[in-house]
This record gives C-alpha cells, sequence and structure tokens, in this order.
C-alpha cells in the first residue's frame, strides 16, 4: 500500500483560489459589459412599476438604475447584459421590464 503524502490529498472547496470569479462589485460598470446580445434590450414601463426592487436585487452587473429613495429610474443598457434575470423575477402582471428587439437602425 503507497504512502499517503499530503500531495495526494484533495482540496476541499474553502482551499481552491477563486477561478472566473468577479470578486469586486461594480466590475460592469468599468468594462461595460452589456453586449451579451445586441439584437435585444430591456424596457421598462414606469407606468406599471411597483418599485419593489427585484429586478435590482438580482442584477448581476448593478445596470438598474435607483434613485436614493429606492425607486426604479431605468436600465443601463450600457452595463446591461440582456440576461433576462430582472425580466424573469418581475412580479407586475403586465411585465414592467420586458425585451424587446431593436431596430435595425438602432443595431
Amino acid at each position: 500500500m503507497p504512502k499517503s503524502s499530503k500531495h495526494n490529498k484533495l482540496k476541499g472547496w474553502k482551499e481552491l483560489p477563486p477561478g472566473a470569479v468577479v470578486q469586486e462589485p461594480g466590475s460592469s460598470q468599468d468594462y461595460q459589459t452589456g453586449n451579451w446580445n445586441p439584437d435585444v434590450e430591456v424596457q421598462w414601463i414606469p407606468e406599471t412599476c411597483i418599485n419593489c426592487n427585484l429586478c435590482w436585487t438580482v442584477c448581476p452587473d448593478e445596470a438598474i438604475i435607483v434613485d436614493e429613495q429606492g425607486n426604479m429610474k431605468g436600465v443601463n443598457q450600457d452595463f446591461c447584459k440582456k440576461c433576462g434575470l430582472c425580466v424573469d423575477i418581475c412580479p407586475t402582471k403586465s411585465k414592467s421590464l420586458k425585451m424587446v428587439k431593436k431596430q435595425k437602425e438602432d443595431i
């Protein structure tokens, strides 16, 4: 039976170095990561928005714009990567956030 050494022991997940993880929040604002799907954009309909902030909570790139009181003010398309998380979580019946196809002249 071979001798065990500490080189043969597998590391636990806490011992592994992070990889492919953005550890600093707000990096999309530095790098303008909003280009996953240039054919669509997230449209906000303020008339039906209930300011629940669920969209702001799930947005991985801080693309949801809110004011100091926590009221939604829009979507920053430069930082939105069009992942659709905000659209999926929107609880309003008419969906206050929608994915819309851009006009050809906007692409």
